[in-house]
């Protein structure tokens, strides 16, 4: 078992079922070292959460400053949601391209900032729905591939 208490430790098992700590940091190259406590740091769930969610709100407010002076200031939100219903159709047609998730995802973005959400609201309301969606019941897959809730 390894852990990083203040560098690189490996504990070693004892007969007596103690363990003593080894550092192994002087065996590690530098680039490997900084690799692997950057791989820690976002591995750590409330550190992972904290980066991902300012690297959402650095998104958030960059796509808003361009947006903004690309299409001007004060836009109604169906401008950014009747593009995404084609950026959509784009990748029905090629459903495996980054890309185009990306081009939907900023856009949803835009439209929810234009409809005057702020990014806080966005994870709480989806999450919020996502529970809604639990409690109801689905149907079977149709064709497509797609599943209503069951009017109750």
């Amino acid at each position: 078992m390894t852990e990083a208490i203040n560098g690189y430790h490996k504990l070693i098992p004892l007969a007596d079922n103690s363990q003593v700590s080894i550092n192994i940091a002087p065996v590690i190259p530098a680039h490997i070292s900084a690799t692997a406590n950057l791989v820690a740091a976002l591995s750590s769930t409330e550190e992972g959460e904290l980066i991902l969610g300012r690297k959402l709100t650095a998104l958030f407010a960059d796509s808003k400053e361009w947006s903004n002076n690309t299409f001007g200031e004060g836009r109604h939100p169906n401008g950014p949601l009747k593009h995404l219903a084609k950026e959509v159709e784009e990748t029905l047609a090629m459903p495996y391209d980054r890309m185009e998730y990306a081009d939907m995802f900023l856009l949803l973005l835009d439209a929810w900032r234009n409809a005057g959400n702020p990014i806080e609201d966005l994870i709480t309301v989806a999450q919020d729905k996502l529970n809604i969606n639990k409690q109801r019941t689905w149907g079977p897959l149709d064709a497509d591939g797609i599943s209503m809730h069951r009017k109750d």
